[in-house]
């Protein structure tokens, strides 16, 4: 009979069940009010000493804890007790919403309720109040209050300029760019993985037999500069174009303001071309439904004929909850952008890490012409 093999300290036969009294007991501490919300727990080293355990015994223990809200982590990576059934306690706990519009201007965009849903949920996964801050000036500027608010973390929706990213990047609190690549910066970010789909997009476009596709990108009208998705969607079409095989000069990328009406320059030069493009891919279902009522337009003057519409493929990114259903192209879940957006604020502000959720393609509808008006 062999005899049983020597165990580490922290290693106990049933480890599972170990962690799970410890961490049983730190939370009946915290309740209790030994240690008061914002409080600084010990050290990993002086709680494995405290309970006669390993340090990887103790830190699943404040795994635990943390995932079910008891405890929380401040800008300089230090663990605080906080009783999540007391959510009423701001100090240290706050977590602040920035957005860079009017909220009811933001509130008309069903992508920004999803993405408000996801983020609300998340957040009461934390147990943590929410606050939120919604100005054109938080593109160029901080909020004037933030040093008094304290908060726990940050999330940012909108449009932020380089120089105010650089002000977030000293804070080293945990803060996350919700929808919108933020690689390059020292914050977290969860946004579409657009070079993915966008790739994808195409090969589903050649696999249905088009050839000649054209990706139409948004400009921002204020700053004159492409939207950061586009960038990213345009490196994804044009790595889509490669692996179908399409040569260079069976692509083409037009640029596209958000003011553009159905019979713009960009939208007429896109119709008329010659050969004409059989499919489109867009970055906006809005830009993707100007398409298709300037196509109208050209052939109720004649510059074009019937069969152009009929003969057109038009995909668009959008959101789950769709404002053009029937259209087909990639479906951004919006709303497991903002869920993950939050719970990344549980994450220590260091190293930076940047989510990418995918999307999944839809058909839309075989009359999608038909449905837009």
């Amino acid at each position: 009979m062999k005899a049983p093999s020597a165990r580490g300290p922290g290693r106990p036969p049933n480890s599972d069940a170990l962690y799970r009294r410890i961490a049983a007991e730190l939370q009946r501490k915290i309740a209790a009010g030994s240690f008061a919300g914002g409080k600084l727990l010990p050290s990993l080293r002086k709680l494995a000493e405290e309970f006669r355990v390993g340090k990887r015994t103790a830190a699943l223990a404040i795994d635990t804890l943390k995932q079910d809200g008891w405890l929380t982590l401040t800008a300089q990576r230090r663990l605080t007790a906080r009783n999540p059934k007391r959510s009423l306690d701001v100090d240290g706990n706050l977590i602040l919403e920035l957005v860079t519009e009017p909220l009811a201007d933001a509130m008309g965009n069903a992508d920004f309720v999803d993405l408000q849903t996801g983020m609300t949920a998340g957040v009461g996964k934390l147990y943590a109040p929410l606050l939120i801050v919604h100005d054109r000036e938080l593109q160029t500027h901080l909020p004037h209050h933030l040093p008094r608010l304290s908060p726990r973390g940050i999330l940012l929706y909108g449009r932020f300029l380089a120089a105010t990213l650089k002000r977030y990047e000293k804070l080293r609190l945990p803060i996350v760019m919700c929808d919108s690549p933020a690689e390059g910066w020292a914050i977290h970010s969860v946004s579409v993985d657009n070079r993915q789909a966008a790739h994808d997009a195409v090969l589903h476009l050649a696999a249905l037999g088009h050839q000649r596709i054209a990706f139409v990108q948004y400009v921002h009208f204020t700053t004159r500069k492409i939207d950061p998705d586009s960038k990213e969607r345009q490196i994804g079409f044009l790595r889509g174009m490669a692996a179908a095989g399409l040569k260079a000069g069976q692509q083409c990328i037009y640029n596209s303001f958000p003011s553009d009406g159905p019979q713009s320059v960009t939208i007429r030069r896109l119709l008329e071309t010659t050969p004409p493009y059989t499919a489109i891919l867009t970055v906006q279902c809005t830009i993707a439904a100007l398409i298709v009522r300037g196509a109208r337009l050209l052939i109720q003057s004649g510059a074009l004929g019937k069969e152009r519409l009929r003969n057109l493929y038009v995909a668009t990114f959008q959101g789950i909850h769709a404002p053009y259903p029937a259209l087909p192209g990639p479906r951004v879940d919006f709303e497991e952008i903002g869920r993950r957006a939050a719970l990344l604020l549980n994450e220590p502000a260091r190293p930076p890490q940047h989510l990418k959720v995918p999307t999944r393609w839809s058909d839309g509808a075989a009359n999608w012409q038909e449905t837009i008006s």
